[in-house]
């Protein structure tokens, strides 16, 4: 079997990964857990970084969730704001149909 050099690239971008997770996190060595800096969750810590590295995935997604709420939301306001009228309509030929259906 050749060595491509593979792993030991593997294992370079593994290391900084780890390394920078930490950048997130602080050690709390007698409890052994981590301490995110950001939400100030803790996680239990056994000499691994994925739960920590899985903790910022989560945490990314919903923060970038979030600010799209906030977004969408704010982007709402000023378009309604800006109209003078608004209509909100609802399907008739729908909701006889459902009271039929419950009606029967």
């Amino acid at each position: 079997m050749v060595d491509t050099g593979n792993d030991s690239d593997n294992s370079e971008s593994n290391k900084r990964k780890r390394q920078k997770v930490w950048d997130h996190f602080k050690l709390k060595i007698k409890d052994n857990i981590v301490v995110c800096v950001h939400c100030k969750m803790e996680l239990a810590y056994h000499n691994s970084t994925t739960s920590m590295l899985q903790h910022l995935k989560r945490k990314t997604t919903r923060d970038k969730l979030d600010k799209k709420y906030v977004d969408i939301k704010d982007e709402m306001k000023k378009a309604l704001q800006e109209t003078d009228s608004v209509a909100l309509t609802t399907d008739i030929w729908m909701s006889v149909l459902q009271q039929r259906l419950i009606w029967w």
